[in-house]
């Protein structure tokens, strides 16, 4: 671990897609060795929405994740691009509308996790103008914004705040995942 951490501190800035992906997998990959937790709460089940691109590798997490931990469901979603075409495949310019008409019939378990690139930079809001209020209202049901690391999605599906959950006080737990319930 000590060996990783000196990398990551050695590397660049890593822009995103390609590399981006690359660099999430490697600490998916890490974060996935260290996993030991899991919240009975999880057990409802949970759902991932993301795009084309991300979507085969999200898909993998979270059938390992089902096959580690008995009774955990995850639905795995991928959102096609409508407002701006199917040719666009990235989670970060997937918008409120799409996830609402996609997702409506669903089920959606307890929670829907999307990555923080879907909404504004600090803002609840997604490229259409849709709240993450409005689309949770919409779907009934609870969204998760989950940060670009494997260990913050592991905790995500888990429904654990982090390595050591007790020592993270509310405003750390806010930095990390922002909630709608």
């Amino acid at each position: 671990m000590d060996k990783l951490k000196r990398l990551l501190k050695k590397t660049p800035p890593v822009p995103l897609g390609i590399a981006g992906a690359l660099l999430f997998l490697l600490l998916f990959s890490t974060a996935w060795t260290l996993a030991s937790r899991f919240s009975r709460a999880a057990c409802c089940g949970k759902s991932l929405a993301t795009a084309k691109l991300a979507y085969p590798y999200l898909e993998r997490m979270a059938k390992k994740m089902e096959e580690k931990y008995e009774g955990l469901k995850v639905h795995t979603y991928c959102i096609r691009n409508d407002f701006f075409g199917e040719r666009i495949t990235v989670s970060g310019l997937i918008t409120g509308q799409d996830l609402m008409k996609q997702l409506k019939d669903q089920p959606l378990g307890s929670r829907l996790l999307i990555p923080c690139n879907m909404l504004k930079m600090d803002e609840d809001i997604f490229l259409d103008d849709f709240t993450l209020k409005e689309v949770s209202d919409t779907l009934q049901v609870p969204i998760d914004i989950v940060k670009s690391s494997g260990q913050d999605l592991i905790d995500a599906i888990l429904g654990v705040a982090g390595p050591n959950p007790t020592d993270i006080d509310e405003n750390q737990m806010k930095d990390r995942r922002i909630t709608t319930a």
